[in-house]
């Protein structure tokens, strides 16, 4: 910037045809970086998935890993690389982890709030002894049916599917991702739960 001032002033064109009275200063842009170029949201371009810092974090420990697989009705997807709890406009998906050898274990959802806000939602239904809460939610529905003795959020297996910059996208990427994944016939979003 100085160089370019500096520059400016010394410049006998630039003087008569501003008069010698007249300051000229010159605004420069930075010019693009091959890291803004490649990728301009840096939370999507974390090499593997990185836990938020909070201590009291439960959505966290319940991320699948880069490199991990969940496999739903014969069809294999590996855990992309960053995600995090903080992600908002979403689909996700969430695998019980006790019926692995089971084709009926996936559900599939979308989340316009933090990614960490519908997991809490999801936990605020796994209440044993509380019918009523408990069949608000697919996933506290089918660990009642299945898992009574090991009713908890924490047999489940998270996953962000896909992110979207559009809110307004998300019902139609839901639909997509649960009839190409086929959770409404072989998993956990054909649950009869009662909002």
């Amino acid at each position: 910037k100085q160089w370019y001032q500096r520059r400016v002033r010394g410049q006998p064109d630039i003087r008569k045809l501003t008069g010698s009275n007249t300051h000229t200063l010159i605004a420069t842009r930075r010019g693009k970086t091959v890291s803004n170029t490649v990728c301009k949201n840096t939370s999507l371009c974390q090499s593997e998935m990185k836990p938020c810092t909070s201590k009291r974090c439960q959505t966290c420990p319940l991320l699948g890993q880069v490199g991990d697989t969940f496999t739903i009705n014969g069809q294999s997807i590996e855990v992309p690389p960053g995600q995090h709890c903080k992600q908002k406009n979403v689909i996700y998906l969430a695998q019980c982890q006790l019926c692995e050898d089971s084709d009926e274990n996936t559900y599939a959802g979308k989340s316009m709030q933090k990614f960490s806000s519908r997991v809490n939602g999801h936990r605020s239904h796994f209440k044993a002894g509380n019918v009523e809460t408990i069949e608000k939610s697919a996933l506290s529905l089918h660990a009642h049916e299945k898992h009574q003795e090991n009713f908890s959020l924490n047999n489940y297996k998270f996953m962000v599917y896909k992110s979207t910059s559009d809110p307004n996208n998300l019902h139609r990427l839901e639909s997509v991702a649960i009839d190409s994944l086929r959770t409404n016939i072989l998993g956990l979003n054909r649950c009869n739960t009662h909002k």
